[in-house]
């Protein structure tokens, strides 16, 4: 799978290098769906609304978006409304991890559907260091 291309404030030609990358960071999943991940801060190539940075929407698409990031992406205000538009008629998976070794931060996942962050349909468990989650889509 290619590299993380950038981790914050995506330029016209980090996004360009971004398209270059989504092939081959697509993966079929089951007989009918695909993954495609976005790694930690490249989330930031997309806006709040969901749609690209610098027009490039058409480019980049996904069935299910998986978002692992190494560093611990907070301010749940912008990211779940970013993560929520992007799952509209999709899904999206953020996943977190506590790399402060601090005991207030822990893990996190998210499971966005269709628009929704659906707690009637993710099914989560974990420990204080350590969570996982499950859903059908």
């Amino acid at each position: 799978m290619p590299p993380q291309v950038f981790h914050q404030s995506p330029t016209a030609e980090s996004m360009e290098d971004l398209v270059k990358a989504w092939r081959g960071r697509t993966f079929p999943v089951g007989p009918s769906r695909k993954v495609t991940f976005a790694i930690c801060g490249e989330i930031n190539g997309f806006n709040p609304d969901g749609s690209a940075k610098n027009g490039r929407e058409r480019e980049l698409p996904f069935d299910i978006l998986a978002n692992p990031a190494h560093y611990i992406m907070g301010r749940w205000q912008h990211l779940g409304r970013k993560l929520s538009a992007l799952s509209k008629g999709k899904v999206v998976i953020h996943v977190a991890n506590n790399d402060r070794n601090h005991k207030n931060l822990t893990t996190d996942v998210r499971i966005y559907i269709d628009g929704r962050f659906p707690d009637d349909k993710v099914r989560c468990s974990g420990t204080l260091n350590l969570k996982w989650c499950e859903c059908e889509i």
